[in-house]
């Protein structure tokens, strides 16, 4: 037995035995080509794309769905144009275009935002003013319980979503909200001899032109159900993701990710620690939507095809914005 754990022990030091990465994957659009990695469906691992002369294009590494450490953006003949350093999620170093040695501009680099909990539990999110978002862009997504098993962990977030709503500490609504429609909290809802089958979630993708970082807020939540008499899905009700933080935030996980950053529900949506499939969008300012009327209206493969197309093409035009707020010529002109 001494032998067997001495060879383990010796395998380990010397890397024989290494710790099992996701599989690469390959996307090609009309104008650039991705290798990526996938964890349970969020990005995690090496990601690099290449112009169609061959040429990288851009180079980094996702954590579970954040940009973590160097990332570099080059323009098509081989010019680095942008380079950086994330210190967490939201912050970065600026290398490249250098910051000059001064007072003033040398704040660039100072955090505008450091991620801290508030008295309630969670995560404040930065106080976006007007005009500071340069692109948004709203998408709806199909949360199943294969690629989220800490959200269905033994039921407890949907218990504790219909209790909220059936106490009315917390506010639902039939649809999902719209500007132009006055809405009526739900009195009550009917949950006997329902199943949870997913949850829709709609949230915004933000890219910030002062930060020059984009972010995705969670805006509305729904548990979809089936009856046990039939197979039909059903919208049990629509919750607004601010109006819900604290009640996330009380809810423990089952097992701390992300070296003990993710603890709680909140901290699960705040870092983006899911996968969603694409199943509407609608966009807003500069990028163009497209827009299903139902979550059944997509097959399964054309749903996941369609997101893994927007999120690389959100990844690549946001390396874009950066070349073009840092006054470099865009990667995307001749």
């Amino acid at each position: 037995m001494r032998n067997i754990l001495f060879i383990f022990l010796s395998c380990l030091a010397l890397g024989f035995i290494e710790k099992t990465t996701p599989a690469e994957l390959n996307y090609q659009s009309n104008t650039y080509s991705c290798l990526y990695h996938r964890n349970q469906g969020r990005l995690d691992g090496q990601y690099n794309s290449y112009y169609r002369n061959g040429r990288k294009r851009a180079e980094g590494y996702f954590d579970n769905n954040q940009r973590t450490g160097k990332w570099s953006v080059w323009d098509s003949t081989g010019i680095l144009l942008v380079q950086r350093i994330y210190t967490d999620p939201y912050n970065y170093k600026q290398l490249v275009p250098k910051v000059p040695n001064n007072k003033l501009v040398g704040l660039l680099n100072v955090p505008m935002h450091k991620a801290g909990y508030n008295q309630n539990g969670y995560i404040n999110y930065f106080d976006m003013q007007y005009g500071m978002a340069e692109n948004v862009i709203y998408l709806y997504k199909w949360l199943a319980p294969e690629q989220n098993p800490l959200i269905f962990d033994h039921g407890i977030l949907f218990k504790t979503l219909c209790e909220s709503v059936r106490n009315k500490s917390l506010s639902a609504y039939p649809t999902p909200y719209d500007p132009g429609i006055l809405q009526e909290p739900l009195l009550s809802f009917d949950n006997d001899s329902i199943r949870l089958i997913g949850y829709k979630l709609r949230h915004e993708w933000i890219f910030d032109n002062v930060r020059l970082v984009s972010e995705f807020r969670p805006l509305e939540f729904c548990p979809v159900v089936v009856r046990d008499s039939g197979q039909d899905t059903i919208d049990l009700f629509w919750i607004r993701y601010w109006d819900c933080r604290k009640i996330f935030a009380g809810i423990t996980l089952s097992d701390s990710c992300c070296e003990g950053k993710i603890n709680t529900m909140d901290d699960l949506f705040f870092y983006h620690y899911f996968h969603g499939s694409i199943y509407m969008e609608r966009g807003y300012k500069n990028i163009k939507g497209s827009l299903e009327d139902d979550i059944n209206v997509i097959p399964v493969n054309e749903r996941d095809k369609k997101t893994e197309q927007e999120e690389i093409n959100l990844i690549e035009h946001e390396h874009d914005l950066w070349v073009t707020f840092t006054g470099g010529k865009s990667y995307w002109e001749p």
